[in-house]
């Protein structure tokens, strides 16, 4: 069973950046090639370099590809561009998997945007065959699944099913689950919302304690995003209602 704990940073895929997130003591990176980075074909290439030269440690690190959905104009086949999701893994795992694997840290992933356990079965076959075409060993890559839609908050245990041993376990991320619950809702004419909604909301604590129950369940790590207040109490209550870490910005 692996099971990460501790604090989790947050950082872009820059030099600088990775040179800050493991000076402040992180227990894991999650290199965000998604929405951290800053966006742009070159900004990407320099980044996956940044992480080639980055100096051995023993901190590990996640890293974020880009959605399957989204496309990268830089390559093209038959004239239509690739995917955003699938030319970022082809990169992590040509370039970084040698000697990562060699230093038993992955590469390990965080996927983002999976609405449905169907969705965590492609995810799964395409890792398969990535670790196929470079000569990893079954498992070698493994995920970390952020949920971030109502549908993936009540799918939760089927995702896990569907990535067996290849699953790190689940973080949960409140703005886009919120965002996702907004547009369920508005869809229904007899629903009621609140003016403002409190990023401490009812269903965000539940689909929390639920995440908890699933992850552990499975043997996989929970991992929760970080509040807003710096407050000690409040940094500290996600780890008294079962999370096994934080994620910090």
């Amino acid at each position: 069973v692996f099971v990460m704990s501790g604090v989790f940073a947050n950082t872009a895929a820059e030099a600088e950046a990775l040179a800050m997130a493991r000076g402040n003591g992180a227990a894991t990176l999650l290199v965000d090639l998604e929405e951290t980075t800053a966006p742009g074909f070159a900004n990407l290439i320099a980044g996956i370099a940044a992480l080639i030269e980055a100096p051995d440690g023993d901190t590990p690190m996640l890293i974020r590809p880009r959605p399957l959905e989204r496309d990268e104009p830089a390559l093209l086949i038959g004239g239509h561009p690739v995917s955003a999701g699938l030319f970022d893994v082809a990169l992590i795992v040509t370039l970084l998997a040698a000697p990562l694997s060699a230093r038993g840290m992955g590469p390990w992933l965080q996927i983002g945007g999976i609405d449905s356990h169907r969705e965590a079965r492609l995810w799964s076959e395409i890792l398969d065959i990535a670790e196929e075409r470079a000569g990893l060993a079954p498992g070698t890559i493994r995920a970390e699944v952020s949920i971030e839609s109502v549908n993936a908050g009540f799918e939760m245990d089927e995702i896990l099913s569907e990535l067996q041993a290849r699953a790190l376990g689940l973080t949960l991320r409140r703005a886009p689950l919120t965002a996702s619950y907004l547009r369920l809702m508005r869809a229904h004419a007899d629903a009621v919302l609140p003016a403002k909604l409190d990023p401490e909301a009812a269903f965000l604590g539940t689909c929390a304690a639920r995440m908890v129950k699933v992850a552990h369940r499975r043997g996989t790590h929970a991992i929760a995003e970080a509040p807003d207040s710096a407050e000690p109490g409040d940094l500290r209550r996600p780890i008294d209602e079962g999370c096994d870490g934080l994620w910090l910005a």
